[in-house]
């Protein structure tokens, strides 16, 4: 065996040996979906305050349980909540902290020295535990610590309970932020386990069309299927775990790495009929290795440009892609020309000519845009300058009910609770009391229905669940028998503060009394909360006595405030991210270009798809979610990728002396079928994703086809239309 080839199984046997290590990894990779609360900042005012009212109150995560026939009276609802109560209780680490249902509070209400007539205690629990129809009622669970880790098991317990007593699981229709966490985790894992093959069958398939040899196929699906896995490989071996985003990261490594192996065959076709098959693939390599490992390193950029985002799951999907590129292109550049020279295979290379010898064939598209580059080129800067203006007009959006489809089970069973019962989707307003406030504990019930009664006056909001609910009106004026109803009522209020502070309406910390008043709002709900904040604010301040005005405080709390936070966030990241991929990816621009302006030109056509794809968003009023943000900067660098190889080929011609014209029709020639392959191999792939029931998913394989397809636009023809104009002969110029 001669050196060289020893040189060339050398990277084969390499790769094979990683084989058993890439396949246990890949088994053997755990997830934290559902674990919502990971993906959001840590840093972030929004959950420092969820942190600090989560150890005050304990755990905010409700399972909300509920079905058809649940009314008041129904026998079934006793029987479900003590046996869900008894399973729960034979358990070392209980899952469930407490129970509660429409019968048990209406009891509360009506019983006792401060009991409620049953219409007046109703009404109270109305849109909270029991429905419209003043009948219809449901149960909430709220969960433990060990609750929240292992919220499978608490789903399951409802489950079993429900069997108990009679209910078929069809008939359950259950809610809540654990329900919604569990159904992330289940509709990712079944997006990736039913749509990852299909994904793998269409590239191969287009592949096939492009290579027209399913030996050369097969090569290249082998090693974008070793780098897909060799992505994931990273993840486990550093510790790291999947994520709802991280889900489409193998399938993004597999199609950059079909479209990576494509243009390194197209490059040894070249090489096969210029040098031989003896040859070729050394050539390949070296015609082809800038190009490709240019292409790469910008796209790695834009990926890692992620990296700066607050919100973790885009931020591990930044660096853990980056670095499968990085590591995938070393396999690509290694074992692909490695089997190429031991193999040597036949391919239908093309009569190699030089570029002097195609400056007048195969030009009619050339000439097509020779002739329209002023109008091609206006049209193409007019539609960046109204993607730019769509763009600011763009919102955001993290809700979780919008991740779903409307026809899933998740929604259709949100919105029968939200019909049958009242909205599901909740908030907290904390009002801190200091130690030496003066306000008495009736004074500070007034003041809390003071506010209960602003936010129940604005629109989409729901009902409120307060101390004030489990109280009569507090009595009002100046008379004796007023004073001692007043007494009476405060006396009885602070017996009960116990069990105020067992179901999670108040809490002492630090010696100040936090007052919680549970907000239900529409799941459809949008809410201003910064503006909702300083009006709750001075509502406060007008219902304070003088003198205990200065030590009482009010603050927004809960989960959805959390997600409203990181809501604001995404466009802060999609915006940073994408300048820090740019100011990274144009001085390669410009060193390819051994020009500043020459470079800076070219990244006209690299920006044109995001700003017109999001601009459009913006204009359509497309809320940008987490699925989508991560696409903005991914595309930048794909459409680099393009750039590149034309420009390598276009820089080619051009140091023959060729003319601008004749230099952008031997471009075209030699790599725009490869741009149009790989650009179908990559978007085809991904697209199968959009059939993922899972929004975030099916939106970032839907917008990073379209701006594929927009990226090649810009470089067959707004940049072709930029080299064709003045401007080509200039930057051939800085070439020659």
């Amino acid at each position: 065996m001669s050196k060289s080839t020893r040189g060339n199984w050398l990277p084969i046997l390499v790769t094979l040996a990683g084989v058993p290590f890439i396949l246990w990894a890949c088994l053997n990779l755990k997830s934290n979906t559902a674990d919502i609360l990971s993906w959001l900042p840590d840093e972030s005012p929004a959950r420092r305050e969820y942190d600090e009212f989560i150890r005050a109150f304990g755990v905010d995560e409700r399972v909300v349980v509920g079905w058809p026939g649940s009314t008041l009276d129904d026998p079934r609802l006793p029987a479900f909540i003590e046996r869900l109560q008894a399973d729960d209780a034979d358990r070392s680490d209980p899952l469930v902290h407490s129970v509660v249902a429409g019968p048990d509070l209406l009891d509360e209400l009506t019983n006792g020295d401060l009991a409620l007539s049953r219409p007046e205690a109703i009404r109270r629990l109305q849109h909270l535990f029991i429905g419209p129809d003043q009948e219809t009622t449901n149960v909430i669970l709220q969960t433990t610590e060990a609750g929240r880790i292992d919220r499978l098991a608490v789903l399951n317990g409802v489950f079993t309970a429900a069997e108990a007593v009679g209910l078929d699981a069809d008939e359950l229709k259950i809610g809540g932020h654990a329900v919604t966490a569990m159904a992330v985790d289940e509709t990712t894992r079944k997006s990736f386990n039913t749509l990852m093959l299909p994904a793998g069958l269409i590239s191969l398939v287009v592949a096939w069309i492009c290579l027209r040899d399913l030996r050369l196929t097969l090569l290249v699906l082998s090693v974008a299927g070793y780098v897909a896995g060799l992505s994931m490989a990273t993840v486990y071996y550093t510790g790291g775990q999947m994520n709802v985003i991280l889900t489409v990261m193998p399938v993004l490594m597999l199609v950059l790495g079909l479209s990576g192996g494509i243009h390194l065959i197209h490059y040894y076709e070249e090489a096969v009929a210029e040098h031989g098959r003896d040859q070729a693939a050394r050539h390949a390599l070296r015609a082809g290795w800038v190009p490709c490992a240019l292409s790469t390193f910008t796209t790695a950029l834009g990926l890692a440009s992620l990296g700066v985002s607050k919100i973790s799951i885009i931020r591990s999907f930044g660096l853990y892609s980056a670095a499968g590129l990085v590591l995938g292109l070393l396999v690509l550049m290694t074992v692909i020309p490695a089997v190429l020279s031991l193999w040597k295979p036949a391919v239908r290379g093309r009569r190699t000519t030089s570029a002097h010898e195609r400056r007048k064939s195969n030009g009619s598209f050339t000439d097509w845009v020779s002739r329209s580059h002023a109008w091609l080129t206006a049209t193409c800067l007019a539609g960046v300058i109204w993607g730019g203006l769509g763009f600011i007009r763009a919102e955001t959006a993290v809700d979780m009910e919008r991740m779903f489809s409307s026809d899933s089970e998740l929604i259709r069973d949100h919105q029968w609770i939200e019909s049958e019962i009242g909205p599901l989707k909740s908030f907290d307003v904390l009002v801190e009391f200091g130690a030496d406030a003066d306000e008495d504990f009736l004074q500070r019930m007034e003041l809390i229905q003071q506010i209960e009664a602003y936010v129940q006056d604005q629109p989409q909001m729901g009902a409120t669940l307060s101390i004030s609910n489990f109280a009569p009106d507090v009595p009002r004026g100046g008379g004796l028998r007023q004073m001692i109803r007043r007494k009476v009522m405060a006396k009885a209020l602070a017996n009960r503060i116990g069990y105020f502070e067992s179901q999670g309406l108040m809490a002492s910390v630090n010696g100040r009394e936090l007052w919680r008043i549970q907000v239900r709002t529409p799941t459809t709900a949008t809410l201003d909360f910064a503006k909702l904040t300083a009006d709750l604010r001075t509502t406060m301040e007008t219902g304070l006595s003088p003198d205990g005005g200065s030590e009482v405080d009010i603050r927004l709390a809960g989960l959805t405030p959390l997600f409203h936070d990181t809501q604001e966030q995404l466009l802060a990241d999609l915006i940073k991210s994408f300048v820090i991929a740019f100011i990274l990816i144009t001085p390669i621009m410009m060193w390819v270009l051994s020009s500043v302006p020459a470079g800076l030109m070219a990244m006209i056509p690299n920006v044109f798809p995001a700003l017109c794809v999001f601009g459009a968003m913006g204009w359509l009023g497309i809320t940008i979610d987490i699925g989508a943000v991560v696409t903005a900067s991914v595309a930048l660098g794909i459409a680099v990728d393009d750039t590149l190889h034309f420009l390598t080929w276009y820089a080619r011609a051009r140091k023959q002396d060729l003319e601008p014209l004749d230099a952008i029709r031997f471009a075209h020639r030699k790599c725009a079928k490869a741009m149009v392959q790989t650009t179908m191999v990559c978007g085809l792939g991904l697209m199968v994703f959009a059939l993922s029931d899972f929004v975030p998913i099916s939106r970032f394989a839907t917008l990073m086809f379209v701006l594929l397809v927009t990226a090649l636009v810009g470089d067959l023809l707004l940049l072709a239309g930029i080299l064709a104009g003045p401007c080509g002969r200039w930057i051939g110029a800085q070439k020659s």
